[in-house]
Formats: C-alpha cells, sequence, structure tokens
C-alpha cells in the first residue's frame, strides 16, 4: 500500500511507502525505549525498576519483532531466521526466570520484612554478569533486526535476498564441501585391495576433511584481509553482521543458564529486628503462598539495591 505525498516543484508528485515509514517509526519508537530502560538498569538506584522495565517492554517489542520477520515470509534468509529466533526464545525464557527471582523477593521482603541480610554476595556477580549480558543481547537483536529490514527494502537484489551477501566470493563449507570430500575418500578404497581396509574409511574421511578444511579457511581470511584492504567498510559490515549472530545464539545460551541459576535460589530466614530489646523470629517456612500473578502489580514496591547488593543467599 503506498500514499502520495505533496506536489513537488517541477509538477510530480512524491510517493512513499506508508507501510515501510510506520515501520521505521515504530522501531525508533522500540530503540528509543531500550536506550532509556539500558540507562535505568546502569543506574545504581533505579537497578531494580530499570531491569523490570526492560524484562516488560521487552516481551512486547520481541513479539512484534518476531510477527514481523514471519510476515516477510523470507526463504532467503533462513540462517538469519533461525538464529534471531532461538536467540529471541532464550532471551524470552531467560526473562521469565528472572521475574521470577523477582517475585520471590519481593515475597520474602513482606515475610521478612528487611531482605538485606538474605542474600549471599557471592551471587552479585552472577546477577551483575545476567544483567549487562542481558542488556547487550537484546541491543544485538535490534540492531540485526533494523539491517534486516532495510536490506528488505533495498533496491539491490544481492542484499535484497541474503542478510549475509558479500562480494569477497569465500570459498564455502557447506552441504556440496562435504558431499565433494565423501567422495574423495571414497576414491581410496575402489580397488580390490583397497576394499578390505574400508574400515579405515571414516579415518581417512575425518583426515581429508580436516586438511580440506584448514586450506579452506586460509583463503577465505586471505580474502578477508585483501578485501578489508579494497572494500573495508563492506567486509567490516559482513564481519559483523556474522559475528553478531554467532554472539546473539551464544549470550542467549549463557543468559538462559544464568537466569536457572537464580531462579532457583534458597533464601535465609534472618529475625527481624524490632524496635525493642529483643529480637523476633520469623518461622524458616517456605514462600507464602501468595500466587506470582496477585504479586506482579507490586513486584517493585519497596525494592531497592540492598536486595542484590548488600543481601544474603544461599545456593
Amino acid at each position: 500500500m503506498s500514499s502520495t505525498g505533496p506536489i513537488g516543484t517541477s509538477g510530480q508528485s512524491v510517493s512513499f511507502d506508508v507501510k515501510r515509514l510506520e515501520k521505521y517509526i515504530k522501531y525508533i519508537n522500540f530503540t528509543i525505549v531500550y536506550i532509556v530502560t539500558f540507562v535505568l538498569v546502569f543506574i545504581r538506584k533505579y537497578e531494580i525498576v530499570g531491569m523490570g522495565l526492560l524484562l516488560s517492554f521487552n516481551f512486547i517489542i520481541q513479539a512484534f519483532l518476531l510477527y514481523d520477520i514471519f510476515s516477510i515470509k523470507d526463504t532467503h534468509n533462513s540462517i538469519f531466521v533461525i538464529s534471531i529466533v532461538i536467540g529471541i526464545s532464550l532471551t524470552l525464557l531467560s526473562s521469565v526466570y528472572i521475574l521470577k527471582m523477582l517475585v520471590r523477593l519481593q515475597n520474602k521482603n513482606s515475610e521478612v520484612g528487611n531482605i538485606s541480610s538474605l542474600i549471599d554476595k557471592d551471587l552479585n556477580p552472577t546477577y551483575h554478569l545476567f544483567s549487562n549480558l542481558f542488556v547487550t543481547n537484546v541491543g544485538l537483536i535490534l540492531v540485526n533486526a533494523i539491517i534486516y529490514f532495510s536490506y528488505t527494502f533495498s533496491k539491490d537484489p544481492n542484499y535484497k535476498n541474503d542478510y549475509l551477501y558479500n562480494e569477497i566470493g569465500y570459498d564455502p563449507l557447506d552441504y556440496s564441501f562435504l558431499k565433494n570430500i565423501y567422495y574423495r575418500s571414497k576414491e581410496f578404497f575402489t580397488g580390490d585391495i583397497a576394499r578390505w581396509f574400508i574400515v579405515l574409511y571414516p579415518l581417512v574421511f575425518l583426515f581429508i576433511l580436516f586438511i580440506n578444511t584448514l586450506i579452506t579457511s586460509v583463503i577465505n581470511i586471505t580474502k578477508t584481509m585483501n578485501s578489508l584492504f579494497t572494500d573495508f567498510f563492506n567486509t567490516l559490515f559482513y564481519l559483523f553482521n556474522v559475528a553478531s549472530l554467532i554472539v546473539i545464539l551464544t549470550l542467549s545460551s549463557i543468559l538462559m543458564y544464568l537466569s536457572t541459576t537464580l531462579s532457583t535460589i534458597h533464601l535465609k530466614t534472618k529475625p527481624k529486628e524490632t524496635d525493642n530489646s529483643g529480637s523476633q523470629h520469623v518461622p524458616a517456612s517456605a514462600l507464602n503462598s501468595n500466587g506470582i500473578m496477585s504479586r506482579v502489580s507490586d513486584i517493585f514496591n519497596n525494592l531497592n539495591l540492598n536486595y542484590l547488593v548488600n543481601s544474603k543467599v544461599t545456593l
């Protein structure tokens, strides 16, 4: 669907794609939301609130992102689509686990009254590592999505049909490469005598595969180095695209592990201090039975950085 804009001085109308404009505006808004929540996460006073907002908005933004990717019905960029879908799925699952942890902290705060001595300091690096990696990961996912959508509107058919398009002319390490290794290995066992040694075929295949992979890698690295001199920015941009997809998959897996670790911490029950000379002991019972959903509305009430900075937890 397109709409016609104002008539120019030459009398020729200027047309633009409304859907394209709406998509740009939408992702500009998403970028602004991410920047604001990122800033809050890195301000110690608002760290917990910022993480809560980031997790909440991330559910909405990445849901829209998945919808936009699948609505294109792209058959040319399977590597990008698979990488982003896996990355988003693991990121959303890790968000659920961290929200679970925050709810448990809020429940324990209501039970004990002061949680400052309930979380072990050894846990702090784990949470802060998760926080930093989560910000990096969702940022990379958004950047790659914007690049991908820009490619889909490109007039260059090469970029339009291939997110990882490049003009370097790499020697591929794909199915055809493995198929060639298979037939080359089989040639060693074509004779009547050689057939008696067919049991050694796996070793021959692995040896030829290793040698050819090494040679191909050296050739591709040489081409990359040469292209960095002849076509620096395009080559650097291509390398960024490849590396960022690998990083997204790696960070998403790490985030999943860290989030499951953080969500299963066991909180100790400590005595609650009162104004009297004595102290009031709180039973070491399990977390109260209120449902998670009933606590979501006030999850951030009375939360402060002492939960994760000056606290105590047993694993």
